[in-house]
Formats: structure tokens, C-alpha cells, sequence
């Protein structure tokens, strides 16, 4: 059976985000930058749950 451990809130993260950017060769156009809040990750690292934000650019991923 799969039970709830407990809630996340989604509203209002108070942590400061970890920026990310794609390596330079990956970027096509603009600066690609990202935030992200991880709110939440399971005890065995297989689920994460956050908030996920980026400007609107161009990358590829190889």
C-alpha cells in the first residue's frame, strides 16, 4: 500500500533557488537561465517535487 509521508506546500517557497545554465556549446540562442526550488525528494531519491522556471530561449540538449 502506498501511504502520504506528508504535504507540500507549493505557495511561496522560502528557499532560495539553485540557477542552473546550459554548458555554452548547448545554448542557441539567449542565456537559457533556469531556477529551480526543490521543494520535496522522496527517501529513496526517486521522486522530487518543485518548481521549475526558465526564460524563454533556445538549447539543445546532447
Amino acid at each position: 500500500m502506498i501511504g502520504i509521508e506528508h504535504t507540500v506546500s507549493l505557495a511561496n517557497p522560502d528557499i532560495e533557488p539553485v540557477i542552473l545554465m546550459p554548458d555554452a556549446d548547448e545554448i542557441l540562442s539567449g542565456q537559457s537561465l533556469q531556477n529551480i526550488w526543490n521543494l520535496y525528494s522522496s527517501s529513496d531519491g526517486t521522486m522530487h517535487i518543485g518548481i521549475w522556471d526558465c526564460q524563454t530561449d533556445v538549447w539543445q540538449v546532447h
